[in-house]
């Protein structure tokens, strides 16, 4: 019985070969075992009876040969299968500070159904799932397209395609690639402001050539009830909140995590000293720059990569799985991944009808852009949805601030 081992599945090495007599009592005797990862093996004084040839890995099975020896011949009966799927890593394209873009195909399941896959990557030269931050990209075999997140700017990414079955993990090539400088970073001209006016400090943001406040607008100066409105003087809401006190409408906690909620005419006012509120042709350069910018990125889903990744059953997991506010509802699939650093939040709205509503569902913001003497633009992202809305509507509707720098 001579057998030639000429190459190693999935790169991995072979510990050793055996081969084993399965005797009738269910048992097993050891006839031969070659502790080499390749080369030619030589069995003399076969008894006769079922034999099998084991490829041992350095802990666990990956390949299966059996065969019966009757009378003076050989009859083989040839089962090989690896338990372990094999997968390969596609090309990573697209690479920018804190996404990138690739993929990879399940060859072949193993001996047990394939039932998760995807991309896994980490700063250490040895990607390892579930440990490390991953991609899950639904099961079964084939090729499969995904998105990398959450990447450190200007570093080095090691990054592997995974699959999964019964009998554990397999992986695909580990490919090195250099991620690029952050476009969310702080802005260069201020990285952060106290508002004059009340002590809130805000974080900021460079998105593009455009520098924002990284958070919505909290300045409240008085407060006033839902039912009360106007178009032309400035009025000032607070999330459910129906009092005039402005001491407990501060002390409101959907104030603390969503800011204040202003008809037109305050919005226009909202803004701390060297700030503004921007236009409606300037949320369309913001928009328009994330599309732009990285081909792999839909104008239509460019609210995915604007809205903080704080959600209820987040798939992302860690910080961005969370139930305490701020935070969105529930989405399967349009879940925020705060790529740019934007932290967009619902913060609900206030309806001109006299109510709140969509607090945690969906995020207003007024534009500085009028369409006429009753009406202006705003912009709005969903948990339900992956674009940024744009309409015009009332001036007597609250919604949220957002401030650019004037520049």
């Amino acid at each position: 019985l001579c057998g030639h081992i000429e190459s190693i599945p999935s790169g991995e090495l072979l510990a050793h070969v055996t081969v084993v007599l399965l005797n009738p009592d269910g048992s097993e005797s050891n006839l031969l075992t070659a502790s080499s990862s390749a080369g030619y093996y030589e069995l003399e004084s076969v008894p006769r009876g079922e034999l099998r040839l084991r490829f041992k890995a350095t802990d666990y099975e990956r390949l299966d040969v059996s065969f019966h020896l009757t009378g003076s011949d050989l009859q083989l009966d040839v089962s090989m299968h690896y338990l372990f799927p094999l997968v390969e890593t596609g090309e990573i394209v697209d690479v920018y500070a804190s996404i990138a873009f690739g993929g990879g195909e399940v060859t072949y399941e193993g001996s047990a159904p394939t039932i998760l896959r995807g991309l896994v990557w980490s700063l250490d030269s040895f990607p390892e799932f579930p440990m490390d931050l991953h991609s899950m990209d639904g099961a079964g075999p084939g090729a499969f397209e995904t998105r990398l997140f959450s990447l450190m700017p200007e570093s080095t990414l090691f990054v592997a395609a995974y699959a999964v079955n019964a009998h554990g993990t397999s992986y695909g090539e580990i490919i090195e690639l250099e991620t690029g400088r952050d476009s969310g970073r702080p802005c260069p001209e201020v990285e952060s402001i106290a508002d004059p006016r009340d002590g809130t400090e805000y974080q900021t943001v460079q998105i593009g050539n455009q520098c924002w406040l990284a958070g919505n607008m909290h300045y409240l100066p008085e407060v006033h009830q839902p039912i009360d409105q106007s178009v032309s003087e400035a009025r000032y809401y607070v999330y459910d909140y129906y009092g005039e006190e402005l001491d407990e409408a501060l002390q409101s906690e959907h104030h603390a995590h969503y800011g204040t909620l202003y008809n037109w005419t305050a919005a226009l006012e909202a803004c701390p000293p060297g700030w503004r509120l921007p236009t409606n042709a300037e949320w369309g350069q913001l928009v328009g720059y994330v599309h732009q910018s990285y081909p792999n990125i839909m104008e239509s889903y460019v609210a995915i990569y604007l809205k903080s990744c704080r959600q209820e059953g987040s798939p992302l997991g860690g910080d961005c799985n969370t139930g305490e506010h701020p935070r969105w509802e529930y989405h399967p699939h349009f879940y925020g991944s705060g790529e740019f650093g934007f932290e967009a939040y619902p913060g609900g709205r206030r309806h001109s009808g006299g109510y709140f509503t969509d607090l945690g569902q969906g995020g207003y913001w007024w534009t500085a852009t009028a369409s006429d003497a009753q009406d202006a633009f705003r912009r709005s992202m969903h948990n339900y949805l992956n674009f940024v809305g744009g309409f015009r509507y009332n001036k007597t509707h609250g919604y949220s601030v957002r401030c650019i720098l004037d520049q």
